[in-house]
C-alpha cells in the first residue's frame, strides 16, 4: 500500500466512520449499553463510551501500582508488615 492509498483510506474513514475491529468495538458497546441501560433508572445511564475498550492505555509504573495496591490493602484492612 502506498502513501496515496493509505490516505484515500484515512479519508474513507473520516468520512464513513471507523472500520475494521474499533468499529466492531464500537457496535458492541452500543448494544452492551442498550442492554444495560434497559435495566438501570432512566436518569443516571451509562453512555456507551463506558464499554468501548482503551487499546491505547499507557502502562501504569511499578510505583503507581504499588500505590494502589497499597490503598486496596489499607481499604480492606490489611497490614504492611
Amino acid at each position: 500500500m502506498d502513501s496515496q492509498e493509505l490516505s484515500e483510506w484515512a479519508a474513507f474513514e473520516m468520512i464513513e466512520g471507523p472500520i475494521g475491529q474499533r468499529r466492531d468495538d464500537i457496535l458492541t458497546a452500543m448494544q452492551i449499553s442498550a442492554v444495560v441501560n434497559a435495566n438501570r433508572d432512566r436518569k443516571q445511564p451509562y453512555p456507551f463510551s463506558d464499554f468501548v475498550p482503551k487499546w491505547d492505555r499507557t502502562q501504569p509504573t511499578p510505583e503507581e501500582l504499588f500505590r494502589k495496591l497499597a490503598g486496596i490493602n489499607a481499604t480492606l484492612g490489611g497490614s504492611t508488615q
